[in-house]
């Protein structure tokens, strides 16, 4: 990688004087007297910052090392590479897995040839053309030899632009100079050690990390040292080996996908030899040991380093082993893992006796707000073993499982209150009944819920319509709606339903009932899919025809929002007047009704009351009715349900559109 010379970084000692000095340029007036200034100017952290931001800009071509060879180049995509008489064209970073896979197959990484034009950029960030391979061989011989430390930093990059203040040597600023680009650094760096003059770094500046996070420095110090520990922390080893036995991405899924996986060896020690892995599809990880079962997440990929095993969202080792391992050998029965400074081998385990497989577990499953009671499905904890050579039977207490009598009668619905409950289960030969296991299950109901329970009082009707249309204060589930699920206000998936003018209806009840002379609101988020405009669209309404019985909030001529009744109607007059919206507008908006006890009603849209009657003429009935229904005829997406028995006031509606989207399923 490229290095700065010893005169640049005198240089680059004088481009952070003032950084050193002050923390602004307006401190041109109080400059420290010139004998300290000289002592600024051997400061030797000043060269150390300046070297690392310029390592910062530099151009990181190591991904594509398994072709270049070269981490100070990165290829322009698509390159042409002959592997063993096959013609390979790499059009994106994916396609270097088919690049290891044929060397794989012919037993070295040495013989193939690139297809020359190319082109190429450098660490600068210069692009070049390179018309042959002796060319090309040149411009890699300036990153130097595979075994040196290479100098830029990959995992950071600053916010640009940047702001320099440049002095003449009485110290008069001359300049000010903007640097937009990771490019017009370098040159500016470069440019520097060709004057006399100095410089100074306009904080605040920005970094951004490669998980997009980023943070603001305001001083030389706060700066050198968050450089220093990403150069220390975040090198990649721009470094390409191949080996014989080189792991190839999709040989590691093979072997992962087959059998069971136990860890055999943890930093040479076998505290957690107990722990199997199941790698399943969809990046599915179930693990288990003799007292926990969990599961979590997994992938491969493919890097400079060889492939990379990563193990996430694990609610138990996460400290251990959670992260990103590169596999350093591999086979069907063995994967060595490496991590910084921890070491971990894998052991293949298919469990060749029948009754090997299975192991006592503890199951954890949600409660879902129903106060400590949950249902089981316990074959989950067979965890995918074989039972086609066994009798497996589930029992309250190991005398019963012992003697094979008073077995659970329906393991897959097991319903407990209990928590934790000790069960047991008995595995038995099938070809000799003598020949049996006994292990435990340990059901654990576990209160998941997060739900922080805003604006409750009064509440009767609470569907947030997040995954599943449940409502949450009966805990009543229409399972044969078939709504899609769909991304929220605030860009959560799953979190709102589409209506595609289908609807479903759920049960009105003692506590959810609602008659004429009760106070009430209606809260819901909407967004309108429907150019026709003058259809009647319902979001939510009592009853099944509010033209006959009940009520109805939902859309009418030209999309305007609208509460009506058999006898009575109000609508949003600034939409139907494109006040603040046009007609056929498709953003979200939050609407609530409310009418209270002198049958006054309100119509809120976005927090802002858009019109009211007083003392209004609407009926609702004194019937309760059977059921509310949902999505009458509505194209669109609806959100965050919510009904009270109380006429809410406008604080309150403010307070219901303030809220973040709602993606709980529990209560």
């Amino acid at each position: 990688m490229k290095t700065i010379s010893y005169s640049l970084l005198r240089h680059l000692q004088r481009l952070m004087l003032l950084a050193l000095l002050c923390m602004t340029i307006g401190c041109q007036d109080d400059l420290l007297e010139e004998s300290t200034i000289q002592g600024g100017i051997e400061d030797n952290a000043s060269a150390q910052l300046m070297q690392l931001m310029y390592n910062v800009a530099l151009n990181d071509g190591s991904h594509d090392d398994i072709i270049d060879r070269a981490p100070c180049l990165e290829l322009i995509l698509p390159v042409t590479v002959t592997i063993n008489s096959a013609d390979v064209v790499v059009n994106h970073t994916d396609d270097f897995e088919t690049v290891a896979e044929l060397f794989e197959q012919q037993g070295n990484a040495d013989d193939y040839t690139i297809d020359f034009p190319i082109t190429v950029t450098t660490a600068t960030h210069e692009q070049v053309v390179v018309a042959s391979q002796s060319a090309f061989d040149e411009l890699v011989e300036t990153c130097g030899q595979a075994t040196q430390n290479d100098a830029d930093i990959e995992c950071v990059d600053f916010v640009y632009p940047l702001g320099f203040s440049t002095f003449d040597p009485e110290f008069t600023i001359t300049n000010v100079v903007s640097v937009q680009s990771d490019r017009e650094l370098l040159s500016f760096v470069n440019t520097m050690q060709e004057t006399n003059l100095v410089a100074a770094v306009n904080f605040p500046i920005v970094m951004r990390a490669h998980d997009d996070s980023t943070e603001e420095m305001s001083s030389h110090s706060a700066l050198s040292s968050a450089l220093v520990e990403a150069s220390l922390s975040c090198d990649e080893e721009d470094i390409y080996y191949f080996e014989e036995d080189v792991c190839v991405e999709s040989e590691v899924n093979d072997f992962l996908m087959t059998c069971y996986w136990q860890i055999t060896s943890f930093n040479n020690e076998d505290t957690l030899s107990n722990y199997v892995f199941s790698f399943g599809a969809n990046n599915y990880l179930l693990y288990f040991d003799t007292n926990v079962i969990a599961d979590a997440g997994w992938n491969t990929s493919t890097t400079a380093a060889g492939v990379r095993l990563s193990f996430y969202n694990l609610p138990i080792l996460n400290s251990e082993i959670g992260g990103n391992w590169t596999v350093t050998q591999c086979d069907e029965e063995t994967l060595l893992l490496e991590k910084g400074d921890d070491v971990m081998t894998l052991q293949r385990n298919c469990f060749q006796e029948p009754l090997d497989c299975f192991v006592s577990a503890v199951l954890n499953v949600c409660d879902n707000g129903q106060d400590g009671e949950a249902t089981f499905d316990l074959t989950e904890t067979l965890l995918g073993c074989d039972t086609s050579e066994v009798d497996i039977a589930y029992y309250r207490t190991q005398e019963d499982a012992s003697n094979q009598t008073n077995a659970i009668s329906n393991p897959t619905n097991y319903t407990t209150a209990t928590s934790p409950e000790l069960l047991w289960v008995r595995a038995t030969l099938l070809s000799d009944a003598s020949e049996f296991k006994i292990i435990f299950i340990n059901l654990t109901v576990v209160d998941c819920c997060s739900n922080p329970q805003d604006y409750l009082n009064d509440l009767v009707i609470y569907m947030p319509l997040s995954e599943y249309p449940v409502e949450l204060i009966s805990g009543y589930v229409n399972s044969a709606a078939a709504n899609e699920c769909v991304v929220d206000r605030d860009g959560s998936d799953h979190c709102a339903i589409s209506f595609n003018q289908d609807s479903f209806t759920i049960p009105v009840t003692a506590e959810n009932s609602i008659v004429q002379g009760e106070e009430y609101t209606v809260s819901v988020w909407f967004k309108m899919q429907n150019t026709t405009s003058g259809d009647l669209e319902i979001m939510f309404q009592k009853g099944t025809d509010a033209s006959q019985e009940g009520f109805a909030i939902g859309v009418s001529t030209l999309n305007t929002p609208v509460f009506f009744t058999d006898n009575f109607e109000i609508i949003d007059e600034d939409w139907n007047n494109e006040v603040d919206v046009d007609w056929m507008n498709t953003d979200w908006h939050h609407l609530a009704i409310t009418v209270d006890a002198t049958n006054t009603v309100k119509l809120y849209r976005d927090g802002i009351l858009r019109n009211e009657v007083i003392s209004a003429t609407l009926d609702i009935g004194s019937s309760a009715l059977n059921e509310y229904t949902l999505g009458q005829d509505f194209l669109g997406h609806v959100d965050d349900l919510r009904v009270y028995k109380n006429a809410l006031n406008p604080s309150e509606i403010q307070q219901l559109f303030a809220l973040e989207g709602d993606c709980y399923t529990c209560l």
